[in-house]
């Protein structure tokens, strides 16, 4: 089987999987419960119930627009110590009581609130209190959405980060921001967006369940389009959360569920696919009619690109006035923008965007850490575990795709040679489901182990075995060895240029190929003693595979690792292309790294270190 063919497989059975069989509104509230919990803590985020979680976040003013019919405040706020988001408030002239209140998140426009400023006004002019935010990626304090897209930040995924994870969350503490002030009704919000924008409109009420609606433009697909139709290698990062649990964005969907949800799509968008869309539309109205909500979620689909049309403005201002505001309205009844636009300086935060700016105590600078906030938004997870209970959370946290019934190994013997005094056996066993691997065994010619056998993981340059020969033979010459394939080497090898995507594709699917490579590993151990009787085993693993070695050691408590040209750390970029240091496994840096796994098996006399090898005879 070849890796896209597999991967396109999942993401169709993933896509296609059954939603919750949830027969009433009751039963959908405890769903969501305890899968709201669990999505934070994919997402690394606080605790919606800490004081961090809902205090009003720090704000500062840096200025007002007056406008005929309504202000603009222009003014920038801590999402998180060190986390800025600019921002803008158009508020409503007249108002005489708390207005209905719409959060605006940004798409991937380079000037962001100055390009989408248009909505902000008419929303204003409808009566609402509208908040536009900008995104990390292109805001005025800038950060990094394409980490694994263009930058070979590929270690986002060891660490468990996204920009999504940052994006809802700067979405829900602008939510803080609103629910605080005088001039809005905390309960009648809604949030709307366009591409990114659209995507972060799902997550942000995913997670906050204070918006009362929300409408989604150009923002909505499934894995199977992702893959299949590689809608993926034109999206940015924000698209898709850390998901180390393996959830459709299908089962993220249905966290809305049942609130009034209109669903916008473009019949020609390069992004998103119809079909994509209309399958979200007939799955999720499904659960919307079990629980008695049919009408409360809509689709439109327009006869334009990756864009928004006058029909499609007018549909999301009508549905905010009636499901928001509560004012019954149809599209017909909502005028489009009339074309007026503020200059810049009536719209920028900070003097000088993308510098630093000042919070706090006069003359203090500002922990200003948006820039690097991948490196800082996951925290690691400081609990002290011994050895067992680091692969227990291993195997829950960051290899959570495998399999909790295994197949059978179904260990089959396909050829055996004899050699230069030496027994070679070809042999074969099922790894995860539809996957056999391959192996290669020596030992004595009668088939006897003199000593503890080497298992080499072959890297995928290594056509003939000969480089994983050479190794077994530095650490025990002529001694017993097995040479075995992981996913990525041998028969399943691919082409190097396919790594971007297969990589990403990976992420998508709650996985990564070292991940993987770390399950076939210990099959393949599995599949050796089987066919050897041998107990000992030596698990030897060179550059990126060292790192796939290292993680099997804490796993599996009986095998001693080998290792040569080891990655210093879990937390290296590749290069852009994504072609190489293919070494990231979900979530790993929250627990460990690859010190630590090292000094692990070197307490418990199971690792041998390149420059302590000593050739035994």
């Amino acid at each position: 089987m070849h890796i896209k063919e597999y991967f396109d497989t999942l993401a169709e059975e993933m896509s296609g999987a059954p939603l919750p069989e949830i027969t009433d509104a009751a039963e959908l509230l405890r769903w969501q419960s305890e899968r709201r919990s669990l999505l934070r803590r994919a997402w690394n985020l606080p605790d919606p119930d800490s004081d961090e979680a809902r205090r009003p976040p720090a704000m500062t003013v840096t200025g007002i627009t007056e406008a005929e019919g309504y202000r603009i405040e222009r003014l920038y706020f801590e999402a998180l110590p060190g986390l800025i988001v600019t921002a803008n408030i158009y508020v409503p002239r007249g108002l005489v009581a708390p207005a209905p209140a719409i959060l605006y998140v940004c798409g991937h426009a380079p000037r962001q609130k100055l390009h989408y400023q248009e909505h902000g006004r008419r929303f204003a002019q409808l009566g609402f209190v509208t908040m536009i935010v900008d995104t990390i990626q292109h805001g005025e304090v800038p950060g990094l959405h394409h980490g694994l897209w263009d930058q070979g930040r590929f270690q986002w995924v060891s660490r468990g980060y996204s920009p999504v994870a940052a994006e809802a969350w700067n979405a829900v503490r602008a939510i803080d921001l609103l629910c605080a002030r005088d001039d809005v009704d905390p309960q009648r919000i809604g949030v709307t967006g366009i591409s990114g924008g659209g995507a972060v409109t799902w997550w942000a009420a995913a997670l906050d369940e204070r918006i009362t609606a929300i409408a989604s433009s150009s923002g909505t697909g499934i894995e199977h389009s992702h893959l299949a139709e590689h809608t993926l290698d034109v999206h940015c990062d924000c698209f898709f959360p850390n998901n180390p649990y393996g959830w459709s964005v299908l089962e993220t969907y249905l966290l809305v569920a049942p609130r009034p949800t209109l669903i916008v799509a473009a019949r020609h968008d390069h992004v998103f696919t119809t079909s994509a869309v209309d399958t979200v539309r007939q799955r999720l109205g499904e659960v919307y009619e079990r629980v008695g909500h049919p009408e409360s979620l809509d689709l439109l689909v327009t006869d334009s690109e990756h864009q928004y049309t006058s029909g499609s403005r007018r549909a999301i201002a009508s549905w905010m006035l009636s499901h928001v505001a509560g004012v019954p309205t149809s599209p017909q009844q909502v005028e489009d923008f009339d074309g007026v636009t503020h200059p810049d300086a009536e719209l920028l935060v900070l003097p000088r965007p993308g510098r630093a700016v000042d919070i706090g105590e006069p003359g203090e600078q500002a922990r200003f850490l948006t820039s690097r906030l991948d490196e800082w938004f996951v925290a690691r997870d400081v609990t002290e575990r011994d050895d067992s209970q680091l692969a227990a959370a291993i195997l829950e946290e960051c290899l959570g795709f495998s399999p909790v019934a295994p197949p059978a190994l179904d260990v089959r013997i396909d050829h055996a040679f004899q050699r230069a005094g030496r027994l070679f056996t070809e042999f074969s066993f099922a790894s995860e489901e539809p996957w056999r691997l391959r192996g290669q065994l020596r030992s004595d010619v009668r088939g006897l182990m003199d000593g503890p056998l080497v298992v080499v993981l072959r890297s995928a340059s290594d056509g003939q075995r000969l480089a994983a020969h050479g190794f077994a033979d530095a650490r025990r010459p002529g001694g017993p060895q097995a040479v075995v394939d992981v996913r990525g080497s041998g028969d399943t090898a691919w082409h190097p240029s396919l790594n971007w995507h297969v990589r990403r594709a990976a992420r998508v699917l709650g996985r990564s190929i070292a991940g993987m490579q770390v399950y076939d590993a210990l099959r393949a151990v599995q599949a050796v003693r089987e066919l050897s009787g041998e107990h000992r085993i030596e698990l030897a693993g060179e550059g990126d595979l060292a790192a796939v070695a290292l993680v099997c050691g804490i796993l599996d408590p009986t095998v001693t690792v080998i290792v040569r040209d080891t990655p210093p750390s879990f937390d290296m970029a590749s290069p852009p292309d994504g072609t190489e240091g293919m070494i990231e496994v979900t979530n790993i840096l929250r627990f460990t790294d690859i010190p630590d796994l090292q000094e692990r098996l070197t307490a418990a006399g199971r690792f041998v270190p390149l420059d302590d090898w000593v050739r035994e005879r």
